[in-house]
């Protein structure tokens, strides 16, 4: 039997930490820290900056915080049960490396496109501070690398505890960023007319 430099369940653990670190930590609260220090706005334009939500807005804050309490579940109050029993087949070393791949490439285009975005970046749309939309670096092949990057995050977590309730919960959220993804196109068509007609033209919503 091949022997593991670290036990399959406390890898998971480990794995869930880190991807709720980079996640809450990292994409959300660092980068919104940084931005406001710099420009006194804050950027999460409708987590704490009181305004009606888009049902895509609010899809993506129901599965970001959902995400947060189901790894609570996991690693603090155990609980077994068909939603939350992980399937079998993720019980190998293999997938979690799959899991670390996809989630380096994901964690890593959505911190890529915030820095890219610098002073631009919003997590939604905010009607009361028109801003320049980004044609630079990664944009420039996508234009959504951050949602881009935020399916490939959650694709990440549910192959760390692959079961009924993260499978549900990533569908969620892919959903929510479609919506969240058609309502700002929408909002940047209105603002900028001709010239962002002219970047869907030559640039993809998605990859």
């Amino acid at each position: 039997m091949t022997q593991y430099f670290i036990d399959y369940g406390d890898l998971r653990k480990y794995l869930l930490l880190t991807h709720a670190f980079l996640f809450y930590g990292g994409v959300i609260f660092l980068r919104s820290f940084v931005l406001y220090r710099k420009t006194g706005k804050n950027p999460l334009v409708g987590f704490f900056k009181p305004r009606k939500m888009s049902l895509g807005e609010e899809i993506f804050r129901l599965s970001s915080v959902g995400m947060g309490l189901i790894s609570c579940l996991f690693l603090f109050w155990p609980m077994s049960g068909l939603p939350f029993t992980p399937w079998t087949f993720g019980k190998t070393h293999l997938l979690l490396a799959l899991a670390i791949l996809i989630g380096i490439i994901g964690f890593a285009m959505v911190f890529m496109a915030q820095w890219q975005m610098g002073n631009s970046w919003r997590i939604s749309i905010d009607k009361d501070d028109q801003i320049d939309f980004v044609t630079k670096g990664l944009f420039k092949y996508s234009r959504n690398p951050i949602y881009v990057g935020l399916v490939f995050c959650f694709l990440s977590y549910f192959l760390i505890i692959p079961s009924i309730l993260t499978l549900c919960l990533f569908i969620f959220m892919t959903v929510g960023i479609y919506k969240k993804v058609m309502d700002e196109e929408s909002h940047l068509l209105s603002t900028y007319g001709a010239k962002y007609t002219s970047y869907t033209s030559s640039v993809r919503r998605w990859l």
